[in-house]
């Protein structure tokens, strides 16, 4: 019996010290998680310090069309083209019919100061109000220039757009701008998909290759051009040549009480990569 007793005792103690070990390991792992977790916790922070510094050393946005080259935009428009084709372009807001001739570079640079540009003529020949709730103006500009190519923003408010013109069965190359562009060249130079077409449009002003010929709306029109603003911004912790070509985004416009350029975008998507006609 009292053999028994000891060996009870004996595994007793042995399981405490199991146990103890046990608990040693636990604690020790604990320990070591929270080291990493803290050295990881440090470079991240010490990340984001450079990112934050980084970020303050970005230049301000400037102004992309300056007066000079927005004076260019409806100087004469009789632009004579070859060989062209016609895009129809709609937003939820507004509605144009341009004639296009050449394409857009996929591949090329095209920036503001220099480089190669695009090979894109674009004329605005018609250019209206448009109501999203309704496809009746597009049918029948669809009906005028039947080869012409539909091009449509149909997100946000023009979702609803979008939907009807599926619902009757009517193609349309949609406008995604806020993603990557295709290439990969354009990708190192540029943002997302608006900043390159923004890039190319600018340089079709500047160089006489975009014309609007319909007078509607002009003081809008104008206003809006002279609202767009550019920069150059780098999301790595250095800033040289790894900068890409950036427009203001439409949110960043309005908190500093600017109107987003419905118009203007409309003739921007004439310029993204891959439209074709």
């Amino acid at each position: 019996m009292t053999m028994k007793r000891v060996n009870q005792a004996v595994n007793a103690i042995a399981s405490g010290v199991r146990l103890f070990s046990d608990l040693k390991e636990l604690v020790s792992n604990f320990k070591a998680n929270v080291r990493r977790n803290n050295k990881a916790n440090l470079q991240r922070n010490k990340m984001a310090n450079v990112r934050r510094k980084n970020n303050e050393n970005q230049p301000k946005y400037k102004p992309l069309f300056t007066d000079e080259i927005i004076k260019k935009v409806y100087l004469d428009p009789k632009m004579k083209l070859s060989d062209y084709g016609h895009f129809i372009i709609a937003n939820s807001k507004y509605i144009a019919v341009v004639a296009v001739q050449g394409n857009t570079s996929d591949s090329r640079k095209v920036a503001v100061e220099g480089n190669i540009p695009a090979s894109r003529k674009a004329v605005v020949l018609e250019f209206k109000e448009n109501s999203a709730m309704s496809i009746d103006d597009i049918l029948q500009l669809l009906s005028t220039y039947p080869e012409a190519t539909l091009i449509v923003n149909d997100n946000g408010e023009g979702k609803f757009l979008g939907q009807l013109l599926k619902k009757n069965g009517i193609w349309y190359m949609p406008v995604h701008w806020g993603g990557n562009c295709f290439s990969n060249d354009n990708r190192k130079e540029y943002v997302n998909k608006r900043a390159q077409a923004y890039a190319c449009l600018s340089y079709a002003v500047n160089t006489h290759n975009f014309k609007i010929c319909h007078p509607h709306n002009k003081e809008k029109v104008l206003k809006e051009f002279s609202s767009i603003q550019y920069s150059y911004f780098s999301t790595q912790y250095s800033f040289g040549e790894l900068s890409r070509f950036k427009i203001m985004p439409a949110s960043e416009m309005r908190e500093i009480g600017l109107d987003a350029p419905d118009i203007v975008d409309l003739f921007a998507y004439v310029f993204l990569e891959n439209t074709t006609y």
